[in-house]
């Protein structure tokens, strides 16, 4: 039998949701095969920034970190590298998502030895890194408004058309051009064309982009929330699982319904994922 996998969203770990989680019976169903958990590289990164928190800090260290290595034989690959796997070394529908078992090994070793004060190197490192993430998220942002505009020009929110199936084949060579890197960017995006499915992580993230500009158009009185595309990105990970757990109820829920739910993919809050748990 194959293993349910499972992606978590940050609120899982967090408050009561966690000692739920932590008192459910997960670890021992990770042990046995039948559950795999799937932690997303912005879900690690997230719970890595609680290091720089005095008080989360020993937290993360002696109960959320030894969660995740007890429930995950790995953690995902960052998006760059995922699509420059996918399309520009042409792995398609081939491409493993996790990073390989010894860079996973490594991080467990590392994250054993983590200092208590605060001195941790990897941490220290990781705010460079977002920070370089930041300024990425806000170049998407505006892309996103550019994107926002023409779906709210052309009134494809408003038609019976589908903005994913007006748009994706427009916009997805762009993105290409702008978010791949790689020696000759117009033959990777002239390849994507010819079969977008064949490439489900980057073709997942261009069908990200016109939904949210789509769900911005018509709720145009509103800003475009940064949150939302990590939401998104935790969606994202459906691709190679059956069940999200999160305790979402605004934006990652409606886009759940509408991007995941007709393909057969479950969304569950903590409570109701202990609950399933205990059945399994």
């Amino acid at each position: 039998m194959s293993p349910l996998r499972v992606v978590f969203d940050t609120n899982a770990f967090h408050g009561a949701a966690f000692d739920a989680l932590e008192a459910s019976p997960l670890k021992h169903l990770c042990a046995r095969g039948r559950v795999t958990a799937v932690y997303g590289h912005v879900f690690f990164e997230e719970c890595l920034r609680a290091y720089g928190s005095e008080k989360r800090r020993p937290l993360l260290l002696q109960r959320w970190l030894p969660l995740i290595f007890a429930t995950a034989p790995s953690i995902c690959k960052d998006w760059y590298q995922t699509w420059h796997e996918e399309l520009v070394e042409g792995r398609g529908r081939k491409f493993w998502p996790f990073i390989s078992p010894r860079v996973f090994a490594s991080i467990q070793q590392t994250a054993a030895h983590a200092p208590l004060d605060g001195s941790w190197h990897v941490y220290k490192a990781a705010l460079k890194e977002e920070k370089i993430e930041f300024n990425k998220r806000n170049d998407q942002r505006q892309l996103l408004v550019s994107l926002r505009q023409t779906v709210a020009r052309r009134g494809i929110a408003r038609s019976k058309a589908s903005p994913v199936h007006v748009l994706l084949r427009e916009f997805g060579p762009g993105l290409i051009l702008k978010h791949v890197r790689c020696r000759n960017p117009k033959a990777v995006a002239s390849r994507w064309l010819r079969n977008p499915s064949d490439y489900p992580f980057f073709t997942q993230f261009a069908i990200n982009l016109i939904y949210l500009a789509n769900f911005a158009a018509t709720e145009n009185n509103k800003s475009i929330d940064l949150n939302a595309q990590a939401d998104l990105d935790v969606l994202t990970h459906l691709i190679h699982a059956d069940i999200v757990v999160s305790n979402e109820t605004g934006f990652l829920k409606s886009a759940f319904e509408q991007l995941w739910r007709p393909e057969g993919k479950v969304l569950m809050t903590t409570e109701e994922f202990v609950a399933h748990a205990k059945l399994l």
